[in-house]
């Protein structure tokens, strides 16, 4: 029984570190920064990510989630005509919001 149970475990901690997003590779060049650096640019659009949080009843780690938001966030912005993204309140349950802008550079 705990070997069954130990065994369960390391599979579902494994799984939860996996990353399920494909990022384009155009979208490297999309910069990420704060609403309050954006002055000189121009909004185009509002992005919504989302991504797997949690895995069965195991929370996956806040830097993966978020990586992973940004990678979404990032293809959809190459989609946009944007350059650059910037978070717009907090990430909720693998949720987060982006404004997306084309600023000069």
């Amino acid at each position: 029984m705990i070997k069954t149970t130990l065994t369960l475990s390391g599979i579902l901690f494994s799984i939860s570190a996996c990353t399920w997003v494909n990022e384009n590779p155009d979208s490297q060049s999309v910069a990420i920064t704060s609403l309050s650096e954006l002055s000189q640019c121009k909004q185009v659009g509002t992005i919504s990510a989302s991504t797997k949080h949690k895995v069965a009843f195991v929370k996956r780690g806040s830097k993966k989630v978020t990586s992973e938001l940004q990678a979404l966030a990032r293809n959809e912005a190459i989609k946009l005509g944007a350059n650059t993204i910037a978070p717009k309140g907090d990430m909720i349950d693998g949720k987060q919001s982006y404004a997306a802008f084309s600023c000069p550079r």
